[in-house]
């Protein structure tokens, strides 16, 4: 007989009836080499440089820490950019899990989600800047924390004053942000991608984020 589990999250929906967990990340992490891993060639994921140069760091930092998801016949289907990175550090073997028995709308569909369910999250910044202060206390390079160059200072610098009351703290922003996507063609985007690297190199911030990149851009092209 099933057994009922607690919601994994918030709404009816969450809730799963199963005995055993399921799913490629239960099975053994395998090995294969990274000339035998073939790319979905219509990955719809951009990647662009700074984001690459960045990942590139992070793994020559940390080592390689998430395996790429992969289907039975070494086709990638979520990890596009670690393999790209990982070939330029000079890797010859990948970590991999095998979605085994999916079929090709279920990859196709995953692959889209891989991406697409992390960009409805946001941040709690209080903690965000209490955690980058405590790795500079700690001597770590806040750098390695992913966030981009102009975000780091006031986030470190930042002082939090609590509200004094219940009522206040209700009146107050919350304290997470929520992503805003606008549709474009990819042919559409990769003009934005030329004009978002070429707003970097002006302001001489490689690590600039898409955001700010545009929004500089855009004041150009309409002051107030």
């Amino acid at each position: 007989m099933a057994r009922k589990r607690e919601p994994v999250g918030v709404g009816s929906t969450a809730i799963v009836e199963r005995t055993n967990a399921t799913g490629p990340a239960f099975d053994p992490v395998e090995r294969r080499r990274l000339a035998d891993l073939k790319p979905y060639e219509r990955n719809a994921r951009i990647h662009p440089p700074a984001q690459l140069a960045d990942l590139q760091r992070s793994m020559g930092h940390y080592g390689w820490t998430i395996p790429v998801l992969i289907d039975e016949d070494n086709g990638i289907i979520a990890g596009h950019a670690r393999v790209e990175v990982a070939l330029a550090l000079g890797y010859e073997d990948a970590p991999v899990l095998v979605a085994r028995g999916w079929d090709d709308a279920k990859k196709k569909a995953y692959i889209l989600a891989d991406n697409k369910l992390t960009e409805r999250g946001g941040w709690n910044w209080e903690l965000v800047s209490a955690e980058l202060v405590d790795i500079r206390e700690l001597g770590g390079d806040v750098s390695l924390a992913g966030f981009e160059e102009f975000e780091l200072a006031p986030l470190l610098d930042a002082e939090w004053n609590k509200p004094d009351s219940d009522e206040a703290a209700a009146e107050l922003p919350h304290g997470s942000t929520d992503g805003h996507t606008i549709k474009v063609t990819r042919e559409q985007y990769e003009v934005i991608a030329r004009a978002i690297d070429r707003q970097r190199q002006e302001d001489k911030q490689p690590r600039m984020s898409e955001g700010r990149a545009l929004e500089l851009i855009a004041s150009a092209v309409f002051p107030e």
